[in-house]
Parts: C-alpha cells; sequence; structure tokens
C-alpha cells in the first residue's frame, strides 16, 4: 500500500488574499504542486493541520478546511433534493495554549478525522487553493492566524479485482 504526505504551509503559498492593512490573509492559499509522480487511481485522503499560537478572543470559532479544487466525493445537503458536492475535508477547533484562556492555536490530527475518498491525483491542477471556512461556508477572516501547516495523506485504494 503506497501513502504519500504532501506537506503545505503558508510560508510555501504562491499567493494569497491580501487584506485592507496589507498582510495575507491565510483564509485562501494558493499552492503549486506537481501531482505526476503520483499514481492515476484511487485514494483516502486525511490531513493534519496545526497553526501557530495566536492571541485572540475569537480563538474558540471552529473553522471548515476546503480543498474547492479537488475532486472528491463529498456532498452537502441543500434546500432542493439535489446532489450538491462539496469541498470540505474536514473542521478544526481552536486548542487552547495558555492558563489565561488568551491564547489558542488550532489543530486536527490525521487520527481525529475520518479519510475521504479521492481520485485519479493526477488530474488535479497543478495550482490548488487551501480555503478556511466559518460554519457558514463563507471564506472566514483568520487575521489570527498568521500561519499554518497543512499536511494531505494519499493512502492508495488497490483494487481487488479477480
Amino acid at each position: 500500500m503506497r501513502c504519500y504526505n504532501i506537506v503545505l504551509r503558508t510560508s510555501d503559498s504562491v499567493s494569497g488574499d491580501v487584506d485592507e492593512d496589507g498582510d495575507t490573509d491565510t483564509a485562501s492559499m494558493t499552492y503549486a504542486f506537481d501531482w505526476s509522480f503520483i499514481p492515476d487511481g484511487d485514494y483516502e485522503l486525511s490531513y493534519t493541520f496545526k497553526t501557530e499560537r495566536y492571541e485572540d478572543s475569537a480563538f474558540a470559532l471552529p473553522h471548515a478546511i476546503s480543498l474547492p479544487d479537488f475532486h472528491f466525493n463529498s456532498y452537502s445537503a441543500g434546500s432542493k433534493i439535489t446532489a450538491q458536492t462539496n469541498s470540505i475535508i474536514g473542521v478544526n477547533e481552536a486548542v487552547l495554549v495558555s492558563e489565561t484562556g488568551t491564547a489558542a492555536s488550532m489543530a486536527k490530527h490525521c487520527s481525529d478525522n475520518k479519510p475521504i475518498f479521492v481520485r485519479n491525483p493526477a488530474t488535479f491542477a497543478q495550482v490548488f487553493r487551501v480555503h478556511l471556512l466559518g460554519t457558514d461556508g463563507v471564506l472566514q477572516t483568520s487575521q489570527n492566524i498568521s500561519s499554518y501547516m497543512l499536511i494531505l495523506t494519499l493512502k492508495k485504494i488497490c483494487s481487488c479485482d479477480k
């Protein structure tokens, strides 16, 4: 069984949204990656996520990680009876890192979330985006998250053709 880890750091992004203060907003980051060395096929995708420590009164807000340029079987319910695809791979929560309750970091370990089925990594775009979304599904203002590391783990699903 083959596994591939893809490490994404905010410092390695090729672009991000710039906020009104001229700082890079980590809610939408773009990364470049050559998928050609990963064989085509079906994979289970899971992830590990960790931010730097930050001071903020809004630290308790959870956020979802979305990979809008990936192709996987994930769906969301809507107001009409249709199959709507969804790009969310999981939700992260704050972990307190100070006794005063004013500092936190976001963390999610690979064992904390169920894998998502991903098809054909070789067909992924060479440039793709990582979005941090609020519970309303909108890009979260993440001025309090200055940097993060996201590790995507792809585990090859072996076909059992007889």
